[in-house]
């Protein structure tokens, strides 16, 4: 919630600030891993390491999707306590944030494969909810309608 502004033109100074923001926004996971991954590759055999990387690396994957991306459950529209609307600066902060935690997990090769974390379908699906974002609201409705279409196809139920 501290990422305030836009992020229609960015310029140098502007990519150090927002640098800087996820920095912050990182904070926590970053003392995390840079305290306990060194542990871990010390002490793991690698198909153990990799495991537990992947296992890791889900988890914060999805603990950033439902967590900051997502809005969360039970919260009726128009209430407006506790909404998740991301700005673009702060959708920007976060793709940041993501390619961070990627090379933290890649660790110059001596982590998980960079094919594996572009591919995962973890954040696959975290891009894909922050995309959501810079979408009108035509084109959510439009692809909310859709979706349902397919999903009444899928289970053969034709009505909505």
């Amino acid at each position: 919630m501290k990422v305030k502004g836009s992020a229609n033109v960015v310029s140098s100074i502007e990519r150090q600030q927002m640098d800087k923001e996820a920095d912050d926004v990182m904070h926590s996971l970053s003392v995390f891993m840079e305290d306990n991954f060194p542990t871990y590759a010390k002490y793991c055999e690698k198909p153990v390491l990799k495991r537990l990387l992947k296992e890791l690396w889900r988890m914060i994957m999805n603990s950033i999707e439902k967590v900051v991306v997502l809005p969360p459950r039970g919260v009726e529209f128009g209430n407006q306590g506790d909404s998740h609307n991301l700005n673009p600066r702060q959708c920007c902060v976060l793709e940041i944030v993501l390619d961070v935690v990627k090379s933290f997990f890649h660790a110059n090769g001596d982590g998980l494969k960079k094919s594996f974390l572009d591919k995962s379908s973890d954040i696959k699906s975290l891009h894909y909810a922050l995309s959501l974002y810079s979408q009108t609201t035509d084109s959510l409705i439009k692809t909310f309608i859709e979706t349902q279409d397919q999903q009444s196809s899928f289970t053969g139920n034709d009505s909505i």
